[in-house]
């Protein structure tokens, strides 16, 4: 798992909302492109598709609360969308869980948003 790639698909939609979707797992070895993606992003709202993200470390817990960290000292919104059991247990187990927005498809996090 850990020589596994990471893949980033950024799509954005109206209204200032941008999508990464990320195939493979998030690791020490693989978060930084990650990283650098949510830094360099200047939307409104920022959803993050995990659905097809298997297995996250301990560094790809501490790459996603840094995403939310900034989104929100910056007045933006990070969302979370598709979490599986594995990434939820390992958000509740680091105790970050209660962090993050969260939502079951891209689809109802833009509709969330959109009512909010």
């Amino acid at each position: 798992m850990q020589d596994k790639p990471l893949e980033i698909e950024k799509t954005e939609h109206a209204a200032g909302t941008t999508v990464l979707r990320l195939r493979g797992p998030l690791l020490l070895g693989n978060f930084f492109p990650l990283q650098n993606m949510v830094r360099s992003d200047n939307s409104e709202m920022l959803i993050i598709d995990v659905s097809d993200m298997p297995y996250i470390d301990s560094a790809g817990i501490g790459c996603l609360v840094g995403a939310h960290v900034s989104r929100e000292n910056s007045g933006r919104k990070l969302v979370l969308v598709g979490a599986n059991d594995r990434l939820l247990t390992s958000l509740k187990v680091t105790r970050v869980d209660q962090l993050f927005k969260m939502a079951p498809s891209v689809e109802q996090a833009l509709a969330q948003t959109s009512g909010a």
